[in-house]
């Protein structure tokens, strides 16, 4: 499995039972326990399938095999991933009050929206939405939408920008963009949700909670967080001079990025 869901994955339980799958293979430690305890129609049992799951993860195309730290703009960060990853969050709340802090800072936006066909309705046109959020940012010149672009200019972007802002309102199941950023030594500002924590590890600036906490359950209740993903962003971590729970500098835990292992 790639997502948190499939089509007929309510069925995978008995596709198991029944022996007509005797394997099912998830992204992470987190993707791997939701599979195995989720409510989709019907409350699944870990006791059935947990013999029966597998762990594999992602990987990257490596397009360089070092990055010039000295050429890296401290201004720059970037988005990369669907928009219901936040994006309407990072723009509409983040990205002014980040502004108001780091005046020069600019926002490269990467992506932007699935089509998902005539199977979900207009509630779901990520198309229409993700067009008003470009019309609602086009007096700002610190932001810029990349649209679709190649892989090699993606890493590229990475490796030029010294943050990865990313609210992760939906859960990764393993977040190969993280993967990307941390190999291209910029850490990400984030969360826990989801993989998060095991893909982007120590190497980036986490909270505990997303822009919208639990947001894989029906009863969900969505907070007000302006502030990336309850990450504050100043002047002291533009310039670098912000310490962490490590008392690591921001140029210290960009040097310490380039070791991820991929």
């Amino acid at each position: 499995m790639h997502d948190t869901f499939s089509w007929g994955d309510d069925t995978i339980e008995d596709l198991i039972t029944t022996g007509a799958v005797d394997e099912i293979w998830c992204l992470s430690d987190f993707h791997t326990m939701y599979v195995m305890n989720c409510n989709h129609g019907r409350m699944r049992n870990y006791e059935v399938l947990r013999n029966h799951m597998w762990i594999t993860r992602n990987g990257l195309r490596r397009y360089f095999d070092k990055v010039d730290l000295d050429k890296k703009d401290p201004n720059l960060f970037f988005f990369n991933a669907n928009m219901s990853k936040g994006l309407r969050t990072l723009l509409h709340g983040i990205w002014p009050r980040l502004k108001k802090q780091i005046p020069k800072a600019r926002l490269k936006v990467i992506g932007g929206y699935y089509k998902l066909g005539a199977a979900f309705n207009e509630e779901h046109d990520q198309e229409r939405s993700f067009r008003e959020l470009v019309g609602d940012a086009i007096n700002d010149p610190s932001i810029e939408f990349t649209g679709v672009i190649s892989q090699q200019r993606v890493s590229e972007i990475a490796a030029e920008s010294t943050y990865f802002l990313y609210p992760a309102e939906l859960p990764e199941t393993y977040g190969i963009s993280c993967l990307e950023s941390l190999y291209a030594n910029t850490p990400l500002l984030t969360c826990r949700f989801g993989a998060l924590e095991e893909t982007a590890t120590e190497h980036s600036y986490m909270i505990d909670y997303a822009i919208t906490p639990n947001g894989l359950s029906t009863d969900k209740v969505t907070y007000d967080r302006a502030d990336v993903g309850g990450i504050e962003v100043d002047n002291s971590v533009a310039t670098g001079h912000r310490k962490d729970v490590r008392n690591l500098t921001h140029p210290d835990l960009v040097g310490h990025c380039g070791g991820v292992e991929v």
